[in-house]
């Protein structure tokens, strides 16, 4: 009896891990991953710039504000005097120039605390969780950045996850179009293009809107595309085989 309760409890916690080591590994979907970004795309570039790309049959295109900016500020508190005594490695946290968004929607089911819909106020700010808990903040904490010389205060409004294995274009600061649309900004776009289409964009913007530059991720995606399906498979090799020896000698008990 020993035997046999060992034997089923081995291949039970065997085809959980497995199963549960593959659906992590389904989840890092790379169908809809960009193979390049757009960087440095002007506002008045925009249209422009994306019917260059719906031309060449751009797919799963994403597009977004950014908005630089610094802290000054972390609930009234100067950033200066927050990173005084802490070492050089957790100071680019605080220091580093952040890129603020807007216009970009958010799961309901990604947010872990607060909320961030039509009733946030203009001020609200949506943050990444692990990066809200480097800072030291959480819902209704002030945050006050620095956008090109002129302080704008934020409220924290929720807090969410992202799953940034999908290598989708997602932002660790999301704000409001009301508070943010009229700041100095860029907009950066993604997408999926063939090699062809590639080529073709990149001549397209040379001559009409040369400042945009193109990103390839192609090789890094089809790379890591590989990788997982391999350790998908090895995986489910071992899943299997360890379960059928398991299987064997649970047999051997019995008789």
């Amino acid at each position: 009896i020993v035997a046999l309760t060992l034997g089923v409890t081995v291949i039970a916690s065997i085809g959980l891990m497995q199963e549960s080591l593959t659906k992590q590994i389904r989840n890092v979907s790379l169908t809809t991953a960009p193979t390049n970004f757009f960087v440095d795309i002007q506002p008045d570039q925009w249209v422009e710039t994306k019917k260059l790309l719906q031309d060449n049959q751009i797919a799963h295109l994403q597009s977004a504000p950014v908005v630089m900016g610094r802290i000054s500020k972390i609930k009234g508190v100067s950033v200066s005097e927050i990173v005084e005594d802490k070492p050089d490695s957790e100071r680019w946290t605080f220091t580093r120039e952040q890129r603020l968004s807007y216009d970009v929607p958010i799961e309901i089911e990604t947010v872990l605390n607060g909320r961030f819909d039509e009733t946030t106020p203009d001020n609200g700010l949506c943050l990444e969780t692990r990066y809200a808990e480097r800072l030291g903040v959480t819902v209704g904490d002030a945050l006050t950045f620095d956008i090109q010389g002129i302080p704008i205060e934020f409220e924290v409004s929720a807090i969410r996850r992202i799953q940034w294995e999908s290598m989708q274009m997602n932002f660790f600061l999301v704000g409001k179009s009301e508070t943010l649309q009229e700041a100095p900004q860029f907009r950066l776009a993604a997408g999926q293009l063939t090699e062809d289409g590639e080529e073709s964009v990149q001549l397209g913007f040379a001559k009409t809107v040369p400042n945009v530059t193109v990103v390839s991720l192609r090789n890094i995606v089809e790379r890591v595309s590989v990788i997982l399906n391999s350790i998908a498979l090895a995986i489910q090799t071992m899943g299997a085989f360890s379960i059928l020896m398991g299987v064997i000698i649970m047999v051997s008990s019995l008789q």
